[in-house]
């Protein structure tokens, strides 16, 4: 019996590593688009500029 809960406490622990590496990733992905979205507003501020004409 204690090798049973030994299997079942070792695939909890897998489960639990597979939903935190999970988690980093889309950390790291909401990062990425916040930095895109960044970039696109700077862009946009740039482009409602006014020109010079010269």
């Amino acid at each position: 019996m204690n090798q049973n809960i030994e299997k079942q406490l070792q695939a909890i622990l897998e489960v639990l590593f597979i939903l935190t590496e999970r988690a980093d990733i889309q950390e790291q992905e909401i990062e990425i688009l916040r930095l895109r979205v960044k970039r696109l507003e700077d862009l946009v501020a740039k482009l409602s500029e006014p020109q010079d004409r010269n």
